[in-house]
């Protein structure tokens, strides 16, 4: 005779005093242990590789600088393609207003899995940045390598 009282969540027998257990009734339990178990196993969402657990423990954060050239193209090297990254200059807002073209100047861009700003790309050694040598009257202009501004990244690996 199975138990009078199941478990919560897997369902196995919680015996009473007044059960008579039957070996067909551990064996059910331990029919439903195993497959718990192996579901859980095989849930890849739920674990972590070592590479994943390394990369995390290993600084998988960088922080960087470089100063513009004013090249119209120029490629950062980081050794790596990174997943995340946010780019700003360090002396000028994210974006900024020229009234003399009648422009944005945007000083800021960003990566990430689901989107990517204008003017910044992943490589799979760094990222590259673009600067618009003539402003669009009306627009907004990428302004990632003006020439003599430091620009600062955070990247996630």
């Amino acid at each position: 005779m199975a138990s009078s009282q199941k478990t919560p969540h897997l369902q196995l027998n919680h015996w009473l005093g007044s059960d008579k257990p039957k070996r067909e009734d551990f064996n059910l339990d331990n029919q439903l242990i195993d497959s718990a178990i192996k579901t859980h196993v095989q849930d890849a969402g739920a674990h972590v590789t070592d590479a994943e657990r390394e990369t995390w423990n290993s600084g998988a954060f960088t922080l960087g600088s470089y100063v513009g050239d004013g090249a119209a193209s120029r490629a950062i090297a980081l050794g790596y393609r990174p997943r995340v990254l946010l780019l700003f200059t360090a002396d000028r807002p994210l974006c900024e207003y020229n009234a003399a073209v009648n422009t944005n100047n945007v000083y800021s861009a960003a990566i990430t899995p689901l989107g990517v700003s204008k003017g910044i790309a992943a490589t799979d050694n760094g990222f590259t940045v673009e600067t618009n040598a003539t402003a669009v009257t009306g627009s907004s202009t990428c302004a990632l390598n003006q020439s003599g501004k430091t620009y600062l990244y955070l990247v996630y690996r």
